[in-house]
């Protein structure tokens, strides 16, 4: 077995063997990450993947710190609820409420509708790292067309969260980045949890970013942090951290039972078998009910994944992901390789079987012409707009 397969497993059964092996099968594909499964509230396996950084042959160890894009939402509803719990607002206040001069067509927009995609509000062109004060973010969201009135439909908006953001910093007197720290991450105990370019990030290990075969470098290294994603993405964390988060929601050391439970309520429908929540989507599948989110961006693809029939918590952080999109229903080249492992894992899980491997990348070009248009799209300067997905 290669030196770079494998680092710091915990093996407690015969289950967590059939698990690891599962995973050294996945590695060839093109899987790296860490993996942490727990069953009936304890650690089954946390084990560590394939490489942080190719060009230095550093391999990823379970306190490797990934980038894990979109499940920084479940962050920000979070604190919204806290604030919430604290009388400084509630999720039926309208936005109106929050911010000067308001578009009329958006007036009626509730905090409530940005917590579950409902506002109508779609994305402004800039893309992710782009640079610009609250200010700026806030009126060319506001500058944008809504795809619906508010409350009447549903549309996953990254932007919607950046206003969440911007609505926690008003609210608390403090910004984002430390309101979550002080009131959220020191709560629960997390560690390794932050921000682009946090100082604690120069002394820790960092996954360098692998999307569609391009190094994109660490995102300790991004100046950040970017109003375009503030509230949506650009935390980042490691398989422990996210094992502590978890449990500190279900003990409710951030919430009260009350507020916990609104996070995984079926707040709006995504599609026949899906709905969201505050930050989490809710699932029927074919194994039972699942609450997930992932999220995904130049520094990889991220997955939580709770069973709640099964008792079965699922998180993969991976720094390797394939997406070049053509729309939001459509795509060129698609391999996420923590959401993907993450769903297959469980089906073998339940199953005993642990023949199935993730499904292969997804395209409808040969995998040579999607490495050849990355390379254009890298020397071209072309940033790509990640957003997320839901299968």
């Amino acid at each position: 077995m290669s030196e770079h397969l494998a680092a710091n497993i915990v093996v407690q059964d015969d289950l967590a063997r059939n698990i690891d092996n599962y995973l050294v099968r996945v590695v060839p594909t093109g899987f790296a990450g860490s993996v942490l499964v727990a069953q009936d509230g304890k650690i089954v396996l946390h084990r560590s993947y394939g490489l942080a950084n190719d060009a230095i042959a550093l391999p990823n160890t379970p306190d490797t710190v990934f980038d894990i894009g979109s499940l920084t939402k479940q962050f920000t509803a979070v604190a919204i609820l806290q604030l919430e719990e604290r009388g400084l607002l509630r999720t039926t206040d309208p936005i109106s409420q929050y911010f000067e001069n308001v578009p009329p067509d958006k007036a009626s927009i509730t905090i409530h509708h940005l917590l579950t995609h409902t506002a109508g509000v779609t994305e402004h062109a800039d893309d992710d790292h782009a640079p610009m004060t609250r200010e700026e973010a806030i009126q060319r969201i506001f500058a944008q067309r809504l795809a619906f009135a508010p409350g009447t439909g549903y549309t996953y908006s990254n932007s919607g969260y950046t206003l969440l953001a911007a609505i926690i910093e008003l609210v608390s007197g403090k910004i984002y980045p430390t309101y979550l720290k002080t009131h959220l991450f020191n709560k629960a105990g997390l560690q390794r949890t932050g921000f682009y370019n946090d100082p604690q990030w120069q002394t820790l290990p960092i996954a360098h970013g692998y999307l569609n075969y391009i190094d994109w470098g660490s995102p300790a290294t991004w100046s950040g942090p970017y109003w375009t994603v503030m509230g949506n993405g650009e935390a980042l964390s490691t398989t422990r951290d996210l094992y502590q988060w978890w449990q500190a929601l279900q003990n409710h050391t951030i919430l009260s039972a009350t507020q916990t439970a609104r996070l995984f309520e079926q707040h709006a429908q995504e599609s026949e078998d899906s709905y969201y929540g505050y930050g989490w989507t809710i699932v029927d599948t074919d194994i039972g009910s699942l609450i997930t989110h992932d999220g995904g961006g130049l520094g990889g693809n991220a997955d939580l994944a709770f069973y709640p029939e099964q008792r079965l918590l699922i998180i993969i952080l991976s720094n390797r992901m394939v997406y070049l999109p053509l729309s939001d229903d459509v795509s060129l080249a698609e391999k996420l390789y923590a959401t993907d492992t993450s769903w297959q894992l469980a089906r073998n899980i339940v199953s005993g079987d642990f023949s199935q491997l993730p499904r292969p990348t997804r395209s409808i070009i040969p995998a040579l012409v999607v490495l050849g248009i990355a390379i254009v799209m890298v020397c071209a300067g072309v940033t790509i707009v990640l957003r997320r997905w839901r299968r």
